[in-house]
């Protein structure tokens, strides 16, 4: 079940995850995964499930929720470090499966560059651009305490999350 406002654990900055290549993690991981298949969620951070770990999935095919979205590979991000923010920006309509039923403009920067650890605690860095880097850059603000709310100038009804 996904975690709604005002639960204070989305208003958290969430822990450094510092344990790797165990079953707690992996579970964690498959949990996130499968939550946000059944919800249609672009991504999904563990804060969302009460979790304080920073940790978040994403990734998908077809998404209902963003029809128009390309596909996006399944990644795992855990303790992520931007490195670099784009200045070129665009505005988009977001939602969030933790604000059910509201949905706003947000500005993002078009393209991103982080660091993460994967499940082994190996290191990566990745570019991302476009719809991936909005998702990326979403995800790390539930990381950080943040929702759509605290970045969207306004919040309107919508039968989509």
């Amino acid at each position: 079940m996904v975690i709604t406002e005002p639960n204070p654990i989305l208003r958290q900055i969430a822990q450094q995850v510092t344990a790797f290549n165990n079953q707690e993690l992996d579970d964690l991981i498959e949990l996130l995964f499968s939550t946000m298949q059944e919800k249609n969620g672009a991504g999904l951070s563990a804060p969302q499930l009460g979790i304080s770990k920073r940790v978040f999935v994403y990734g998908f095919d077809i998404n209902p929720r963003y029809p128009d979205a390309p596909p996006v590979p399944k990644t795992v991000v855990i303790n992520p470090e931007i490195l670099y923010l784009s200045t070129e920006t665009i505005d988009l309509e977001e939602g969030c499966l933790s604000v059910p039923n509201k949905r706003g403009i947000i500005t993002r920067c078009k393209s991103v560059v982080f660091t993460s650890m994967d499940a082994h605690g190996n290191i990566y860095e990745k570019s991302v651009h476009d719809f991936e880097a909005r998702i990326v850059q979403h995800e790390i603000d539930h990381l950080n305490g943040l929702l759509i709310s605290d970045r969207a100038n306004a919040l309107h009804q919508s039968q989509i999350s």
